[in-house]
């Protein structure tokens, strides 16, 4: 979801990284395991979240269960 979300807004990995201030590698590894945010700050997720332009929780996977998503 993370590499969808980053292509879609035109941002390479390097620039991601740039915005949240890690290194590319951090990026490539977030974008190949789904648990990699797991071990972030709450503060860091929604940072990237604001700019990926996503809620923090469909980074983290969160289901709503009102409406089920």
């Amino acid at each position: 979801m993370i590499r969808a979300r980053r292509a879609n807004l035109g941002l390479t990995q390097d620039q991601l990284g740039d915005l949240i201030g890690f290194e590319t590698v951090a990026i490539v590894n977030m974008e190949k395991d789904p648990d990699f945010l797991e071990s972030w700050s709450g503060e860091l997720i929604v940072e990237l979240a604001g700019y990926l332009e996503v809620p923090a929780q469909v980074l983290l996977g969160v289901r709503y269960s009102k409406c089920g998503k």
